[in-house]
């Protein structure tokens, strides 16, 4: 009875979280991206909101946030002033401005120069709105090209939604509006050339989980100065950190790691290791310095960097240690368009290593990846930043393939053996490398596995491997009175990491689900004292986006359970590199898809069987 409690609660107050009114209301955003014919490029934002609850000023919208760099940007504010309920204008003192510095420049000494604007915003009550208006402005420098991705969508609703782009008269100006058919208004007065778009009403962002990014839902608009993609790296490997040699305390450090190493492979692995671990890992923006990097020598000496600064000296001190590798960036498919180029849409940044003979992986600076790093963004494109090239792995679709040969004894101890294979991002080639064993760790439920007998294991390259492990399990069959409980062995990796196992009835938004396939199949051997009380079971979808069956059945006095999933990889079409006559696609796979609300709904009682009792625990009786 508890159980149901539970879920009716549960349910009820999902049903509110998607009903409660928004806490406030943009009345009007407008941003303006000017490149000015002196080469400078400001950004001005104006925004109306107004405050519908106490949230809303106390945790919401009470302070605005300005980060800027004042080595080649300035800050001015145009107007900041509040309209309470009552009709009274309420202006920001002088003491509602106040400088610090972002948090992401702490203890980061190359960036202690950058600053935050807090703008505490006054005389905030129910149903008062905020008006503020300020623009950055950024000299003429190392990028001389302008280039954004807007993603219109905010926290709240918003009522009136306006983006400008103003260029100078002979100046190129390359963009993309998606999810939106809206054309701009476009101007010139000789000097300048406009385009404005105007989107009135826009809904607030994707909160749910598994929701669709925002760029996939919300008009996006990518724009760029830059004639492709292909100019943008150019101008960005101009860096001299691009061609920094590394210092010598550094290549000493190479030299032990090669003579303490048995394999390439431990090789690349210590390197990584000492990196990611041993220098510090900040995230920033690479737009908030304009693009300028410190040198490896510099990350090396001050024991500290961002994504972009350790993945060059991880890529440097990688080729000083003999390996051919390359810097990665990654950017969502969505995003990516080779002819207009904005650098801020990378997300991530790796290096490519080829260790093994044919078998290449990505290494990330930041953090020991389970895997190669291309598996962990299955709706990302890899490029390498030197040559702006669509760098495509051999990838094959996420897989696991169970065998289980199980004896329950009288003495209720399990026996037996799993064989199982796995493929694809459910297989952590790096992390099992370091240790086979830890491939115990991946089932769901308390399995003892026989310590005596190691796990055998048999790899292919760096997509997939098969494994044998041996059971030797006491007293982990729940008994309650004459009754046992027995959960079957899953594994932790596959569709469970990404906790579809409750799934609200009501969803606003499209679920994202990665395409992945899986085979459990269970022979059980009972002892003659021991029934099994419960009912054959047959489970079946069969649909565009997915398959899914479970069957439970007594066959030669064994129980057989057998369970599939399988959903479906998604072919898209992307814009490829600039050809000799014209711009031209390819046809990717790309494994992960969005299921529309309806096939969401036939998803999620999809989840509630492959997850039911029924599918996973045995009922026995003595």
């Amino acid at each position: 009875m508890k159980k149901y409690i539970i879920l009716i609660t549960i349910a009820f107050l999902t049903t509110m979280g998607f009903t409660q009114e928004t806490d406030a209301v943009f009345k009007k955003i407008k941003k303006e991206h000017i490149m000015h014919t002196d080469g400078s490029i400001e950004f001005k934002y104006y925004k109306e909101v107004k405050l519908l609850t106490p949230y809303a000023f106390n945790r919401l919208f009470g302070e605005t946030f300005v980060v800027y760099n004042p080595d080649f940007q300035k800050l001015k504010i145009h107007k900041s002033y509040t309209i309470m309920n009552n009709g009274r204008k309420v202006e920001a003192p002088a003491n509602a401005f106040n400088i610090v510095l972002p948090r992401a420049a702490s203890d980061y000494p190359a960036y202690n120069q950058m600053e935050e604007m807090v703008i505490t915003h006054t005389g905030l009550d129910v149903g008062c709105t905020i008006y503020l208006e300020y623009s950055v402005i950024s000299k003429p420098g190392f990028m001389t090209e302008m280039m954004g991705t807007e993603i219109l969508s905010e926290s709240v609703p918003v009522e009136d939604y306006k983006v400008v782009i103003k260029v100078p008269a002979r100046r190129a100006l390359k963009f993309e509006l998606m999810n939106s058919e809206l054309k701009p208004e476009e101007s010139n007065n000789g000097k300048y050339r406009s385009y404005k778009w105007s989107f009135g009403k826009i809904s607030q962002r994707a909160f749910e989980q598994s929701a669709p990014a925002n760029y996939n839902l919300a008009p996006t608009l990518s724009f760029s100065t830059f004639p492709d993609m292909t100019s943008a790296l150019n101008a960005f490997n101009a860096n001299k950190a691009m061609d920094d040699q590394l210092p010598s305390s550094l290549l000493k450090k190479v030299n032990n790691w090669k003579k303490e190493a048995k394999t390439k492979m431990e090789l690349a692995l210590n390197i990584q290791k000492y990196i990611a671990d041993n220098i510090s890992s900040k995230h920033f923006p690479m737009e908030w310095h304009n693009y300028m990097l410190q040198t490896p020598s510099q990350v090396w000496n001050a024991n500290i960097g961002n994504d972009i600064e350790k993945s060059i000296l991880l890529s440097k001190t990688l080729q000083a240690a003999g390996f051919d590798a390359k810097v990665m960036g990654f950017m969502p498919e969505k995003l990516w368009h080779s002819q207009i180029a904005d650098l801020a849409n990378f997300k991530h940044f790796g290096v490519l290593v080829q260790i093994k003979g044919p078998e290449s992986f990505v290494l990330s600076a930041t953090q020991i990846n389970q895997k190669s790093m291309d598996l962990d963004f299955p709706s990302d494109l890899m490029l390498d930043l030197k040559t702006a090239k669509v760098i495509t792995l051999k990838k094959i679709k996420a897989g696991i393939y169970l065998n289980a040969q199980i004896t329950i004894d009288p003495d209720n101890q399990i026996f037996g053996q799993l064989q199982f294979k796995l493929n694809g991002s459910c297989f952590d080639a790096l992390a099992l490398y370091e240790d086979t064993n830890s491939i115990t760790r991946n089932f769901s439920n308390g399995l003892a596995f026989d310590k005596e007998k190691k796990v055998e294991a048999s790899y292919s390259g760096n997509s997939n491997a098969k494994f044998t492990i041996a059971i030797k399990d006491e007293g982990k069959i729940e008994k309650q009175e004459n009754y046992y409980f027995w959960k079957l062995p899953q594994m932790r990796n596959g569709i469970a990491a990404q906790h579809f196992n409750t799934l609200p009835a009501n969803r606003e938004f499209p679920l994202v689900v990665e395409a992945i396939e899986e085979v459990y199949e269970y022979s059980i051997t009972l002892p003659k004292s021991v029934e099994w009380v419960e009912k054959e079971v047959l489970m079946e979808y069969d649909e565009s986006f997915a398959k899914m069956k479970v069957e439970v059945k007594r066959k030669d006095g064994k129980i057989f359970v057998t369970k599939s999933l399988t959903i479906n990889p998604v072919i898209i079409d992307m814009m490829a590199e600039k050809g000799p006559m014209n711009v031209h696609s390819q046809k990717i796979e790309v494994y992960e898809r969005t299921l529309s609300l309806e096939e969401y709904a036939i998803f999620r009682q999809m989840m509630i069987d492959w997850n039911s009792d029924s599918a996973n625990e045995l009922v026995l009786k003595r």
